[in-house]
């Protein structure tokens, strides 16, 4: 077979080539040949069809064998074995029987580099080795790339002796195709995070909640992200693509750290509770506004005006991310009967999640609010919070892969510079300014929807600074944006959020502990906290002292008791992991005794 290569202006935008017109070649040759080299795809890079192709089409030209020589690997023997058997099992009178040649490439050691130093007959049981690692920037050790980290671990009879690590500075960045090969961590991440957004969407708290907390999380939400848009597109001229998924990331807020706030200062009351529902709401009205904002930039990037179908197949593929999504919400509670155990549902919910990232790959979007209308779906139709803990107990080491793959992103010196997208004007002020704006936008649309509602000026006067806070959220869709942008517009993104994002998780949980405080939702006095009794039964009057440890101890009995609860399934790992343990030092025990 052969083909054209053709040129497409369409597909070479996916950098990538489209073959067609084939034609059907044929071995017009009297006398065949014997080819003596061909790779199948069991030789890793270097082959594309399979052995049986090989053959057939061989044995079709009319060649009376064909020899396989894979590198490194023999596993196409098997295959080719079987299907000439079955070729040569019947032939005709006369006709030849097929022959395969059986090869293999070996890449042979140079003479002048000594595998091993100092050989002996010792065996490796007996022997003292050391087991060593190398962390490298790349695979290129001819200059190109350099070590990173160095370990070592000392090893003799099985037992580690000693063991050594070090970070070893490069000299140098670490490859921009290494960063970018692990984009996967972003999406996966990401798709975790809109997970768990979906939880705190439950359709029977808004409506016990009425309309009040939707009204309140809209104006403040979409008010910081207009008044972002209008300073960046308007007073600071930036390209009206990157101005518009700017804009889009303000909405989005970073609900942990402020609930880590409430659980340290044991704030409660009506303050307590909008925000609670109101920072829930947020990162859902963050993706929301994400989703179109990213299509209506891709379609204003374009620079051309007809391209009215662009925008009607972004918003087409968000409506069946959507859709899919509450399709495996079904699936998902479906697959979760409450037979199950443990480590199963954590097993099928994070198949089911890999699953649909995996749709979303290769339907070329974005799997964000998909993944949220499936954990939307799930908690209304099962209030199942379980689950969504289990997630969370889960995904940390995946957020801080994320977070660290983001981190490789950020380009401190690229803060003094411009680019394309916002022209002479150096990153810093961009995120300056950003990080004002959006701010003031977050509180006057906080104050102006408290008022609108009628909450208590406790509630209206302090919400907007508990809403400061921005991390997980916001990171992830910026990295998704920058890689939708693409070039230096994606680069200068990223580097305006994370920094904006350092700022605000400083100053962050230090407002939110200042609202809860200025609301009077907790109270750092005694009297507040606890009243007792300042008179004895006797008539006499308490001590200070005595008035203070009563309130301790009142306190104290207010704190919920830590009960160490233990399931079966958990009983029965720890006793299998204390079996394995004692054989372990029974074996080693016994090992030193017949030594002796």
């Amino acid at each position: 077979m052969s083909g054209v290569l053709i040129y497409s202006e369409k597909e070479a935008k996916r950098n990538t080539f489209a073959i067609n017109k084939f034609k059907e070649e044929k071995d017009t040759e009297e006398e065949k040949r014997v080819e003596l080299h061909a790779h199948t795809i069991m030789s890793q890079m270097d082959g594309v069809v399979s052995v049986e192709d090989l053959i057939k089409q061989a044995k079709k030209w009319g060649h009376r064998g064909i020899a396989v020589t894979d590198h490194d690997g023999v596993q196409a023997f098997p295959n080719a074995f079987n299907l000439v058997r079955g070729m040569n099992k019947d032939l005709n009178e006369g006709e030849e029987p097929f022959k395969v040649i059986y090869g293999c490439e070996l890449v042979m050691v140079d003479d002048n580099i000594d595998i091993v130093i100092r050989p002996t007959d010792e065996g490796i049981l007996d022997a003292t080795y050391v087991v060593f690692d190398l962390e490298t920037t790349g695979f290129n050790a001819g200059g190109a790339d350099s070590i990173i980290e160095i370990g070592a671990t000392k090893i003799r009879n099985g037992e580690i002796l000693d063991s050594f690590d070090e970070l070893i500075d490069p000299k140098r960045k670490l490859p921009q195709k290494i960063i970018d090969g692990t984009a996967f961590l972003s999406d996966i991440a990401l798709a975790f995070i809109a997970f768990s957004t979906g939880e705190f969407f439950r359709f029977s708290t808004i409506k016990k909640n009425g309309p009040k907390v939707v009204i309140i999380t809209l104006l403040e939400a979409l008010l910081a992200s207009i008044l972002v848009f209008v300073v960046m597109y308007f007073i600071l001229h930036l390209n009206l693509a990157f101005s518009i998924v700017l804009a889009s990331l303000a909405a989005a807020t970073a609900p942990a750290s402020t609930v880590m706030t409430i659980r340290q200062t044991g704030a409660k009351g009506d303050f307590v509770d909008t925000l609670l529902q109101v920072v829930a709401l947020d990162d859902v009205v963050g993706l929301i506004a994400y989703s179109i904002a990213i299509s209506v930039a891709m379609v204003s990037s374009s620079g051309t005006s007809s391209n009215f179908m662009d925008v009607v197949k972004n918003i087409g593929f968000n409506v069946l991310s959507l859709a899919l999504g509450c399709g495996f919400g079904f699936v998902l509670k479906w697959l979760m009967p409450k037979k199950r155990s443990t480590d199963n549902r954590l097993i099928v919910s994070l198949s089911i999640i890999f699953l649909f990232c995996g749709i979303c790959a290769v339907l070329d979007t974005s799997p964000l609010l998909g993944c949220m209308s499936m954990g939307t779906i799930y908690i209304n139709i099962t209030n199942d919070d379980k689950l969504f803990k289990q997630l969370n107990y889960f995904s940390p080491p995946i957020l801080l892969l994320f977070f660290v793959r983001s981190g490789l992103n950020f380009d401190l010196g690229s803060l003094a510079n411009g680019s394309e997208a916002v022209g002479t004007t150096p990153l810093f002020v961009i995120g300056i300014v950003y990080f004002f704006v959006r701010i003031i936008g977050k509180y006057f649309g906080a104050f102006g929807g408290c008022a609108i509602v009628k909450k208590p000026k406790e509630v209206r006067n302090y919400l907007g600074l508990a809403l400061i806070p921005q991390a997980g959220v916001a990171i992830g869709l910026a990295d998704w944006g920058a890689r939708t942008l693409g070039g230096q517009s994606g680069q200068a993104l990223n580097t305006i959020i994370l920094a904006s994002s350092v700022l605000y998780e400083l100053i962050g949980p230090a407002c939110a502990k200042l609202s809860l405080y200025l609301s009077k939702s907790y109270s750092n006095d005694l009297e507040q906290i606890t009243d007792v009794e300042l008179v004895k039964e006797d008539g006499t009057t308490k001590s200070e002292v005595e008035v203070l440890i009563e309130r301790i101890n009142k306190i104290q009995d207010t704190i919920p008791k830590h009960e160490e609860t233990e399931s079966e399934e958990e009983k029965a790992f720890n006793d299998a992991i204390e079996e394995q343990y004692m054989n372990m030092r029974r074996g080693l025990i016994k090992k030193q005794y017949n030594r002796r």
